[in-house]
């Protein structure tokens, strides 16, 4: 994405003080990812290089600077990392079982290539094939794989069996007898009958077991075949009748993972009825006390309350979020002065404020939170993509353009770094907030270049208020196939390390086309410490158009492990249910 550049008559930039050094002591437990503790982890900053080690049930206590980070090893695990925020006090780590992954190291005086290296050379290379675990050089690979390139297959054929029939020797197709679905069988790497199972699919980084019937021969470009099992020692026994790896030209090596409904189609990922339950909160009994009040005793209901429950920032929360849904409007006003007064340097109570704010359409309150933010978190690219959003929402394209040109600039001095997955999230607003200013006194001059601007279609923005949450989202499509996106350190711990560098907590998906009724299901697995996260659903209908209609749901993430229905809409219709 190319850089965005303005001037505002009124613009100005003021000088950004960044966080202040500030030593925290961090506690926790480190565990193996099954609950079990781990004894003699090893913890210790990195930049400073001093640590300590778990106990016997896995504890550990250490004094750290805010900014710094902390770093997680034991033997035969993968290491963890995490930066220490402002809020940060309790860390809960689980580290995973290593695996042997393709490095991108270049190896000294060696003919190793890095992954960069390859990825340049994919084009050119026909022996190259693109895998979940980088590209792979089949001519340096230590087990027999075959490459098959789009001009020695069937370009003819109407289906993937007909593709490759008489094409890649030795491969036949049948019919399961139970399930009805057709399955592939390879040959043994020394020609004789291959009698392990079938084989399995790997479609640009997508495991399958079936042979992909929906994939247009057309798009495929390449397509490899390892047989030999002992190369699959990555896939396990679901490879064990060798795999056939599938390169589409609709999928570069830098795949867009937000375009929902290419992933969703790309394969046979099909949703049940009931494999997502009603969503639940879960709410503690406190609520119920709080539901059963009226609205002339409510105040004096939470006021008791908080005799026993007040320690916890999250009980005022739900208190103000009962009483503003149930427009108890002075109850609800007086909770929130109450958060705004105890923990009005708590970022992450105070995104949840404004977020449940948000959602009762109280713009004010959330521009007076959002203002907060940034003055606790002016490091943090998301506080001034929220603060401008917030702006906005208050009719104040002025101060809006302000705060645009406050983090361009920082991005351009390079105080700021530019993020490959929050960049194009900000630059989509800039430049649908550049289209209604156009003409403006204080908008001198306006240029910008933006990949993403023509995008017209349904926009799903995701946020949270801790950026140590972890969560899986479900996006099922009209025709009930589904893309899963697993916000982890398990599987995305690059994208999360990447999170906390550059300080945002936000995801956006597209739809572009399927129109119809898709439903989007959540899996909490919790955030390192023993509070609920916030999570601010954002459903903007014709975006960047005239009609453009915004919807916002909070949901409050507590119950872990439990795939939850959190809301369906129709694309190109006007519903959220």
């Amino acid at each position: 994405m190319k850089n965005c550049y303005f001037l505002f008559g009124l613009f100005f930039l003021t000088t950004i003080s960044f966080a202040q050094q500030i030593t925290k002591s961090i506690s926790g437990r480190v565990t193996d990812g099954f609950s079990s503790p781990l004894a003699k982890a090893n913890v210790v900053v990195k930049e400073t290089k001093e640590g300590t080690f778990t106990n016997a049930q896995g504890r550990y206590s250490i004094s750290v600077e805010v900014g710094q980070t902390l770093v997680f090893t034991y033997v035969g695990k993968r290491t963890a990392e995490v930066l220490i925020e402002d809020v940060t006090e309790i860390l809960n780590i689980e580290l995973y079982e290593a695996v042997n992954e393709l490095s991108g190291v270049e190896i000294a005086k060696s003919r190793v290539k890095s992954q960069e290296q390859l990825l340049a050379e994919y084009s050119s290379n026909k022996r190259l094939i693109r895998t979940g675990i980088g590209i792979i050089d089949t001519e340096r690979y230590g087990f027999r794989t075959q490459v098959f390139n789009q001009d020695e297959l069937n370009v003819s054929a109407t289906s993937f069996d007909q593709m490759v029939i008489g094409r890649i020797p030795g491969i036949t197709f049948r019919q399961n007898s139970k399930t009805g679905t057709l399955q592939a069988f390879l040959p043994r790497s020394n020609g004789s009958p291959f009698v392990r199972g079938p084989a399995a699919f790997e479609i640009d980084g997508v495991l399958i077991l079936e042979v992909p019937t929906f994939l247009d021969p057309a798009i495929i470009e390449r397509i490899a075949i390892i047989q030999s099992a002992g190369a699959l020692a990555r896939y396990g026994t679901i490879a064990a009748g060798g795999l056939i790896i599938i390169n589409t030209k609709t999928a570069s090596y830098a795949y867009n993972p937000d375009l929902v409904t290419d992933q969703a189609r790309l394969r046979n990922n099909y949703y049940k009825t009931g494999d997502a339950k009603t969503w639940s909160e879960s709410m503690p009994s406190y609520m119920e006390t709080l539901k059963s009040t009226s609205r002339s005793d409510a105040f004096e209901t939470y006021t008791t309350l908080a005799k026993s429950y007040g320690a916890s920032p999250y009980f005022h929360l739900d208190a103000y979020e009962y009483l503003a849904g149930a427009r108890y409007t002075d109850a609800a006003t007086k909770v929130k002065n109450k958060i705004w007064e105890k923990y009005n340097n708590n970022a992450l109570v105070m995104k949840s404020l404004a977020y449940l704010a948000e959602v009762y359409k109280d713009s004010k309150t959330s521009l007076d939170v959002y203002e907060q933010v940034l003055k606790l978190r002016p490091n943090y690219q998301q506080s001034y993509f929220d603060l401008a959003r917030a702006y906005e929402r208050n009719g104040n394209q002025e101060s809006a353009a302000r705060i645009y040109a406050r983090y361009y600039n920082l991005i351009n001095d390079e105080k700021f770094e530019v993020s490959e997955t929050f960049a194009p999230i900000m630059a989509r607003d800039f430049t649908r907030f550049l289209d209604q200013i156009k003409g403006k006194d204080f908008a001198q001059t306006v240029s910008v270049s933006n990949e993403e601007k023509e995008f017209r279609g349904t926009r799903m923005l995701f946020e949270w208020n801790n950026s140590d949450a972890e969560f899986e989202l479900q996006f099922v499509n009209p025709e009930k196939q589904f893309y899963k996106f697993a916000h982890t350190m398990l599987d995305n711990d690059t994208l999360m390390g990447d999170e906390k560098r550059n300080g945002y907590s936000s995801r956006e998906y597209l739809i572009y086309e399927g129109e119809g009724l898709w439903q989007v299901n959540a899996k909490y697995k919790g955030n390192k410490s023993l509070t609920p996260t916030f999570l601010k659903v954002t459903i903007q209908h014709n975006y960047g158009l005239p009609s453009q209609r915004d919807e916002v749901r909070v949901f409050r993430l507590y119950v872990k492990d439990v795939n939850q229905k959190l809301f369906t809409l129709a694309h190109q219709a006007s519903s959220l249910n």
